[in-house]
């Protein structure tokens, strides 16, 4: 099914709001989907949609606007990302550059992806004004 408006991290609220409009929905649906749905592998995504939600709050040249768009991440078998895709468009074609580049300068790695976790994972991202 579709995603909602209401996106949420399957976690307690804390203080605080950021521009992704990110919000604690105890038990609600996460932000990745495909994989998330069965929560067999949350384990290993959900740190990085949090990750990366804290790394896009750095970069106000990804702030701009109003937008959801789906980015999919294909990992190396070490946990770095070895592949970044806009499955569509923010709608402004600078800030879609500028998503691209920040996610792709992005230095962080996990430990190696579970075997049978199907790629990519998909994640929603959410800015609002």
């Amino acid at each position: 099914p579709p995603m909602g408006d209401q996106l949420g991290l399957d976690a307690d609220g804390s203080a605080g709001s950021d521009l992704f409009n990110m919000i604690a929905r105890k038990g609600g649906r996460g932000l990745l989907e495909g994989i998330n749905s069965t929560k067999e592998f949350e384990w290993y995504t959900n740190p990085i949609a949090t990750d990366i939600q804290n790394y896009l709050a750095d970069h106000p040249e990804v702030k701009k606007g109003r937008y959801t768009i789906v980015v999919k991440l294909w990992l190396n078998s070490n946990g770095t990302i070895k592949r970044i895709k806009l499955a569509d468009s923010t709608g402004d074609k600078v800030v879609d550059k500028n998503l691209r580049t920040a996610l792709a300068d992005m230095t962080f790695s996990y430990d190696t992806p579970p075997n049978n976790m199907p790629q990519p994972i998909k994640l929603r991202i959410k800015h609002v004004l």
